[in-house]
C-alpha cells in the first residue's frame, strides 16, 4: 500500500501577507510594546551601558580627575594591572569566594530551611496529637 504524494496548494499573497508588511494594528501593537519597554531602556542606557563604555574609555586613558588633559596610552593600563601582583591576589581571592564560600552560604541556607521545614512540621503533629487527645 503505498502513500499519495500531496502536492502543495497554492495559496494567494495578499498584500498584507507579504514578507516585511505589517498591517496598522502590528504596528500599533508594536509601538504600545515600545512604550512599555521605553522606561526600562533609558535606565538601562543611563545607568549600565553608557557608564561602561565611558570606563572602558577612561580605561584607555592616563586619568586622573583633577587633571586637566588625558593622554591616550591605549592598553598600557592593562598590561600594568596584568604585572601587578596585587591584582593576582585579588583574583585569587575572589576566586576563593566564589568557589568556596558561595556555595557554602547556599549550603548552609537549605539546610536550615530544610531544619526549619522539619521542626514545624514536628510541632504540627504534636498539636495535632495533643487536639486529638482533648477531645476523647
Amino acid at each position: 500500500m503505498s502513500i499519495p504524494a500531496i502536492s502543495p496548494i497554492a495559496v494567494p499573497v495578499t498584500a498584507h501577507a507579504r514578507a516585511g508588511s505589517k498591517t496598522r494594528s502590528q504596528r500599533s501593537a508594536q509601538a504600545v510594546g515600545l512604550l512599555f519597554a521605553l522606561p526600562h531602556l533609558i535606565l538601562f542606557a543611563a545607568f549600565l551601558l553608557v557608564p561602561t563604555i565611558f570606563g572602558f574609555w577612561i580605561s584607555l586613558h592616563r586619568w586622573h580627575i583633577l587633571a586637566k588633559t588625558h593622554p591616550f596610552i591605549g592598553l598600557g593600563n592593562y598590561g600594568q594591572v596584568f604585572s601587578d601582583d596585587i591584582f593576582w591576589i585579588a583574583v585569587k581571592n575572589t576566586l576563593y569566594f566564589v568557589i568556596l564560600v558561595v556555595p557554602a552560604g547556599k549550603d548552609a541556607g537549605v539546610v536550615g530551611t530544610a531544619l526549619i521545614e522539619e521542626f514545624e512540621i514536628a510541632s504540627v503533629q504534636s498539636q495535632d496529637d495533643s487536639a486529638q487527645g482533648m477531645g476523647t
